[in-house]
Order: C-alpha cells, then structure tokens, then sequence
C-alpha cells in the first residue's frame, strides 16, 4: 500500500513524503490484510480491477477509493460502493459542514 501511496504522490505532488508515511502507519492500524479468492462474473474489464472488487469482497469493505477510471463507473458492487477520491472528498466536506 504505502509503494502505491508514494507512487501517486510522486504523479500528483499533492501529498508529501512525511504525510505520506503517517497516512499509510495509521492505515495500518485500523485495517485488515485479507487472502481473497478469485469472484466469477465481475463486470470489470481488466483482471486488475476484479482483484480490487476480490480483495473488498471478502475484506467485508464498505468502500473502494479508487482514481481508476473504470470501476467508479460500476458504482457498487454487492454492499461496497465504489468512489473516486473526487467523490470521498465532497462527501467528508460536507460531512465537516453538517457537524
């Protein structure tokens, strides 16, 4: 995870290394390494994005955060919903407003 976090840093040059780093610690602390199996009929075209959907599934996730052009498309799959950071960003916001 924090080799994918760094690399999207690099990409975007939002989010600095230090943050980065404590972002991916507390990540850590709250999440769940899940082995999953392989799902049949995903409607995903490429296998890269069904090993997500896989991986959510049987994590029990609520959520997929993904900057994936595709799978936000697909909105939810089973009880996961799947968003864009563009998307988590406006729900927090207004989530931060209504507090």
């Amino acid at each position: 995870m924090r080799s994918e976090l760094e690399e999207v840093r690099k990409q975007t040059g939002v989010v600095d290394l230090e943050v980065t780093g404590d972002y991916v610690l507390r990540l850590n602390e709250v999440t769940d390494i899940v082995t999953p199996r392989k799902l049949f009929n995903v409607p995903v075209r490429e296998r890269e994005d069904a090993k997500i959907i896989e991986c959510a599934y049987f994590g029990d996730s609520n959520y997929i955060v993904t900057g994936d052009r595709d799978l936000p498309s697909l909105k939810r799959y089973k009880r996961t919903k799947i968003l864009s950071p563009s998307k988590v960003i406006k729900i927090l916001r207004h989530e931060k407003r209504t507090v």
